[in-house]
């Protein structure tokens, strides 16, 4: 995980910043200590892509570093943001995953490797 630091530190100010915003939008405080737990949250999700496909060689990128997967991702958010059985806190945990997640695939594509489709 060559860039495990950059993926970890944009995850966690993905995790914090989605926590913030929703925070402020329903009105909520934002305590240091939820800021932390989704930071720290969203900066383990954005490492997941790599403990699930390590870069031990050139093309380790495959299923979990994917355009397919990104998509997926993004499929999944959507429908549990209009699922009528998940309240508002589970909501934003989906998000603060996903989006950690999607930042990881988001830095990756800019690499001169970048990422397969599926």
């Amino acid at each position: 995980m060559p860039r495990r630091d950059l993926h970890f530190l944009t995850g966690a100010l993905v995790g914090a910043g989605i926590h913030a915003i929703e925070s402020r939008r329903n009105g909520e405080p934002v305590t240091f200590s939820d800021l932390a737990i989704f930071s720290l949250g969203g900066g383990i999700m954005a490492c997941l892509p790599d403990m699930l496909e390590p870069a031990d060689h050139p093309n380790h990128r495959q299923f979990f570093h994917s355009l397919l997967a990104l998509g997926l991702i993004g499929c999944g958010l959507d429908n549990t943001l209009k699922n009528g059985n998940c309240d508002e806190r589970q909501k934003r945990v989906y998000k603060v995953l996903a989006g950690a997640y999607g930042s990881h695939l988001l830095l990756d594509i800019s690499t001169p490797k970048g990422l397969p489709i599926g």
